[in-house]
């Protein structure tokens, strides 16, 4: 990875097309919705390909609202549950946030991104992904691997928005005392006992909940009072399956996706590597390991308005390699970026998939 290459004439040429259509999810990415073979959100994903590739956005806004449809017609598909009031105000939240601090990160495409990223590489490898996930829970679209990959992709930001929110009220009104989550222990205990289960090698449909403490759960706890908001988006999922299922809530497969959510912020890595939680395994925790790749890999489109600084060139899935190239306007970005992918990359064991990255530059469009 220490070569960096430059974006051709064609790639930029697309760039441009996609600033003047302002679109936050490079066609790269979008066009390789038409290989989906094997998951069962393929007929929804190829309607949201045709209709976004034609359209045009005058507002961030409207693809927002575009883009929340979409992820409300999936977890309707799977799930026959009422997320959609959640959505909304997620959406809302991510709208206040940029209103607030034009600096702030973009948060709603985000993890939609993610998803579709994710979704390609789980259809490339689909045999692989029951496998490790739970042939067992397969069996149903409620709780097949994709289900469960849609939770933990677009809640794995959830909690970001309303950090920061917080923050700018504090700076008018002065500090706010820290809200306590009455269910913190007992998500913490249910979080832990999942992954001691799973790091024995145990299937994940035999997991049953009971209390456990151990490093993890300590690690967890510590960072929940920390506001850690890869820890407060997995409590928040857990909340919203909560309230959707009530008792049914912890599916093994729901609460692996809760798992990979907590574990997925940078925040975390060190303390997880020195206890020896990561690297994890992607033939036993195939959630947590995924979604540490396409969270690095995805930051293309991270400004609120179009940034053609950092875009997604191109995706190569060949024989068992997952492969990403993203261009960079500045070599220090680039090179950034590949010290971030080498430090996620130490926290994820794969033998059967190499996932892999190489970063592009141009000096200008």
């Amino acid at each position: 990875m220490s070569t960096i290459n430059k974006v051709t004439k064609r790639e930029k040429e697309r760039i441009i097309l996609e600033s003047q259509l302002n679109h936050h999810i490079p066609m790269v990415l979008v066009d390789m919705l038409d290989s989906l073979k094997n998951i069962e959100y393929r007929s929804i994903l190829n309607v949201f390909k045709s209709g976004y590739s034609e359209a045009k956005f005058g507002t961030i806004e409207e693809e927002y609202t575009f883009i929340k449809e979409v992820i409300c017609q999936l977890l309707d598909a799977t799930f026959s549950n009422p997320f959609k009031e959640g959505m909304e105000k997620a959406m809302l939240l991510a709208i206040a946030e940029t209103n607030f601090s034009s600096a702030a990160r973009e948060r709603f495409i985000h993890p939609f991104q993610a998803f579709l990223f994710g979704s390609i590489i789980i259809d490339k490898f689909y045999e692989n992904f029951k496998k490790w996930f739970s042939e067992e829970l397969c069996h149903s679209k409620s709780t097949d691997v994709e289900a469960a990959w849609l939770l933990a992709s677009v809640f794995h930001d959830r909690s970001k928005p309303l950090m920061h929110l917080k923050k700018m009220i504090e700076y008018e009104e002065g500090e706010i005392t820290t809200i306590e989550i009455p269910e913190k222990e007992e998500y913490v205990s249910v979080l832990s006992s999942l992954q001691t289960h799973l790091s024995q090698g145990k299937t994940l449909e035999s997991w049953k909940p009971k209390r456990t403490k151990n490093r993890l759960s300590q690690i967890l706890l510590e960072y929940a009072e920390a506001d850690n908001h890869g820890v407060k988006s997995s409590f928040s999922l857990l909340r919203h399956l909560q309230k959707a299922f009530g008792k049914n809530a912890y599916n093994p497969g729901y609460v692996e996706a809760a798992l990979a959510v907590a574990l997925h912020d940078s925040q975390l890595h060190g303390p997880l590597l020195r206890n020896r939680i990561f690297p994890m395994d992607i033939a036993l925790f195939p959630l947590p390991c995924l979604l540490l790749y396409c969270d690095a890999m995805e930051e293309w489109g991270r400004k609120t308005e179009y940034d053609p600084e950092v875009r997604l060139v191109d995706i190569k899935i060949e024989d068992n390699t997952v492969h990403c190239e993203v261009a960079f306007g500045q070599n220090e970005r680039a090179r950034n970026k590949i010290d971030e992918i080498t430090g996620v990359m130490k926290c994820v064991r794969s033998e059967d998939i190499s996932f892999t990255f190489s970063p592009r530059i141009y000096v200008n469009l």
